[in-house]
């Protein structure tokens, strides 16, 4: 079944370099979430403002009729050192309140969809910045030795992007079984393919 992550372990070999700069779909669906996720956070920033005046009121006026019916009661109260909250002071408690939940919520979504925004720049730039050098190995005639493919393309390819297999590693490095790479001797995990080390 298709979906929008379909096609991601192919990798075709850019052609040229307006090839290298075509934007991936990953990318694109990072950056509607962005935008999806601006646009609600400010419908539920407005809902927010709404309800919090809504609820203000209501709590003021609650209070208001609270302290009108039983002004006598509340006088005795205050009389005897016991502070009974004024109208303004319920209207403003609730009112800062909502603000705060109203602000807190402008500030996640914001940085949400600056986060995902970001990353979908990060994304697209790597991928531009691999499928050129795929492009300019491509140009030199160098063999590419992918996982997933068995491309090999350019003049008298000599030379594995990967490193081969069977090459030593170096002091202090060892070579991954299934794809030649070679890691560093503190990685338990190949940095290329994701083989644990043996």
């Amino acid at each position: 079944m298709a979906n929008m992550f379909s096609g991601n372990n192919e990798k075709a070999i850019p052609q040229n370099l307006s090839e290298c700069t075509k934007t991936n779909l990953t990318v694109v669906n990072l950056h509607s979430w962005s935008e999806r996720l601006e646009t609600w956070g400010k419908i539920l920033f407005w809902i927010l403002v709404g309800v919090g005046a809504i609820v203000s009121i209501a709590k003021a006026i609650e209070t208001h009729e609270f302290r009108s019916e039983y002004s006598y009661e509340l006088a005795e109260l205050e009389r005897l050192g016991t502070p009974v909250p004024t109208t303004a002071e319920v209207f403003f408690t609730n009112a800062l309140t909502w603000a705060l939940y109203a602000f807190i919520e402008y500030c996640a979504y914001h940085v949400l969809a600056l986060l995902i925004s970001a990353l979908a720049s990060i994304t697209q730039n790597t991928m531009i910045s691999a499928n050129v050098a795929l492009y300019e190995a491509n140009k030199k005639g160098v063999q590419m030795n992918m996982p997933n493919s068995n491309v090999v393309s350019g003049n008298n390819a000599n030379v594995n992007v990967v490193a081969n297999r069977y090459t030593p590693a170096p002091a202090g490095m060892w070579a991954c079984q299934r794809c030649g790479t070679h890691n560093k001797s503190s990685y338990g995990q190949c940095k290329h393919c994701g083989e644990y080390r043996k």
